[in-house]
């Protein structure tokens, strides 16, 4: 093996500054664009509860369910003699579907607001271990 002598680089003044900043730069860049996306997240998902609520409302008129549940203040006598049939009768006209829709656009809401905590806690931390350099 041949020894090699290098020769010293000089390092410009200011490049610790110039590299940090430009870190800061391109970590403000990502975070912006994971917040839009964050809020778009939200936003659709926001859309998306307020579409599927109206449908279930509208799943549940259709399915008679109110009908069946009337029936409990009205004749409390006659549901609670067929107990079994009203029960069955319920569950039958219970729209599953457009809950499960509802249910699925509430966790969708609740996982992108907590996404956008995460991002911009985030955010604060990288900023930070910025300064302390």
């Amino acid at each position: 093996m041949t020894n090699i002598k290098y020769k010293e680089i000089e390092v410009p003044q200011n490049l610790k500054k110039k590299v940090i900043l430009s870190i800061q730069k391109m970590s403000n860049r990502q975070l912006l664009i994971k917040k839009i996306l964050g809020g778009l997240f939200l936003t659709v998902s926001s859309f998306s509860l307020l579409e599927f609520s109206f449908y279930l409302v509208s799943e549940f008129e259709k399915s008679g369910f109110f009908n069946y549940a009337s029936l409990i203040i009205s004749d409390s006598e006659v549901v609670f003699y067929n107990f079994t049939s009203f029960t069955l009768s319920l569950i039958d006209s219970t729209p599953f579907f457009a809950i499960s829709l509802v249910v699925l656009s509430i966790f969708a809401i609740m996982k992108s607001l907590s996404y956008l905590a995460t991002v911009t806690s985030k955010n604060s931390f990288i900023s930070k271990q910025l300064l302390i350099i």
